[in-house]
């Protein structure tokens, strides 16, 4: 939800191979769900927790809170007859695929980072894109182009054949793994994880998740959203604990701060003068 519009599933979403009747059932349950988190103030999601500190301001604004929950409402209300339709007319059989060949596309555009780029390691990131199917069949190729990892082939929430499944490619978990209460859930499954701040919750429960994934034997990734390098700059802590960094968010915005966070060569490093982590007074 952005704004108080509902957002569709992106295209590596669609691809899931599950019952048409089900996925309606599960993009309303996601509707119905984002008015709970505004109705209900008291439920924060471990997802959210970066952004508890801007939605406390932005929640005091009664009537920006009323506007986005009407729209919310209206666009459920919307949804309602296709999901009704949905559930009436599906084969419990039937499947959702895309109508275009977007794994090879997927190949072709990997072969293409390889050949411009023979020395560098190379993540897949499926976005919960991929079925059982789809890991099979790209895995092997995959391992041809050197490629070191993919981060959730599979749904979070429908992530249990990963535990049955030969894994030659390691399997990293993004939206799986939240936070230290989330990690048990990873055994058998995943490889590795990937650690996001907004995730976590912060610089401490990041840090906490880090270390308690190593004591279980999983690889560590730091991650990011989009940002700026202030925010990029706590990851950067947790990065000296990771097998795998990858804190490009000032990459991904038009303006970043003055001073920040420098990316040189496939290099990250922190400016020479600090700009996060000294008392003010020290800076200058």
């Amino acid at each position: 939800m952005t704004d108080g519009r509902i957002e569709l599933p992106r295209r590596e979403a669609a691809s899931l191979d599950v019952p048409q009747h089900l996925a309606a059932r599960r993009l309303g349950a996601q509707a119905r769900g984002e008015v709970g988190r505004i109705t209900d103030r008291r439920v924060i999601p471990a997802s959210l927790e970066a952004d508890r500190a801007a939605r406390r301001v932005a929640l005091r604004d009664a009537d920006a809170e009323r506007e986005a929950l009407a729209r919310l409402i209206h666009e459920i209300g919307a949804l309602a007859p296709l999901i009704e339709t949905a559930e009436s007319q599906a084969s419990p059989d039937a499947r959702i695929r895309f109508r275009y060949d977007w794994l090879r596309q997927d190949l072709e555009r990997i072969r293409a980072v390889r050949a411009g780029a023979a020395k560098s390691t190379i993540i897949v990131d499926a976005n919960e894109g991929w079925t059982p199917d789809s890991y099979a069949e790209l895995a092997p190729e995959l391992l041809r182009l050197g490629v070191a990892l993919v981060e959730q082939p599979l749904p979070a929430w429908d992530d249990g054949a990963l535990k049955d499944m030969a894994r030659p490619l390691p399997v990293c978990a993004d939206e799986a793994c939240h936070d230290t209460a989330s990690l048990a859930q990873m055994a058998g499954k995943y490889d590795m994880i990937n650690i996001k701040l907004d995730k976590t919750g912060g610089l401490t429960h990041g840090l906490e998740l880090a270390r308690a994934a190593r004591k279980l034997g999983l690889g560590v990734m730091v991650g990011c959203m989009g940002g700026t390098s202030l925010s990029m700059a706590p990851s950067h802590v947790v990065a000296q604990l990771c097998d795998f960094v990858d804190i490009d968010g000032p990459l991904l915005i038009r303006n970043d701060r003055p001073g920040g966070l420098v990316y040189e060569r496939g290099q990250v490093t922190l400016p020479a003068r600090p700009f996060w982590g000294q008392p003010e007074r020290d800076r200058n």
